[in-house]
């Protein structure tokens, strides 16, 4: 016989960190994977490998899976942080690494952006995911080429 049960991922920084729980929201199993820091190239400059991010989640099922033998996962719910970018192809494949919530590349995107948006917007400054996805689309440093 089988429980059922749902998992929770909190992909962020430093780490995977995941916890299964059954119908009556009790924790049965957890797992944590830890993450490298992230790099930082320049200055004001933060990126991860999503690479690691890949290999963090499976690493963290992996171990969940092993200690949920009676349990049959019917949910997985996942979070990352906030105000970080990662620009895939179609086939969800990474075109660069991952832009941090506090990379700052952006600077010049961050210029145009408070323009236009109000100043409480959070879509205003540097590290918004606005500018850091305008500054990839620009083929800023970050981006790889695309072939073909």
């Amino acid at each position: 016989m089988s429980f059922s049960c749902v998992i929770g991922v909190d992909l962020g920084t430093s780490g995977c960190r995941a916890i299964a729980i059954d119908l009556q929201a009790r924790i049965i199993a957890s797992a944590v994977q830890a993450l490298p820091a992230p790099l930082s190239p320049e200055t004001d400059h933060y990126e991860q490998d999503p690479q690691l991010w890949w290999q963090a989640l499976i690493e963290v099922l992996r171990t969940l899976s092993a200690q949920l033998t009676d349990y049959r996962v019917t949910r997985l719910a996942i979070d990352a942080t906030s105000a970080s970018v990662l620009l895939t192809d179609a086939q969800a494949q990474p075109l660069g690494p991952a832009l941090m919530y506090r990379d700052q590349r952006a600077k010049s995107e961050a210029a145009y952006i408070a323009r236009y948006a109000p100043s409480a917007s959070p879509a205003r400054g540097a590290s918004a995911s606005l500018a850091k996805l305008l500054s990839v689309c620009a083929g800023n440093p970050g981006r790889k080429a695309k072939e073909g």
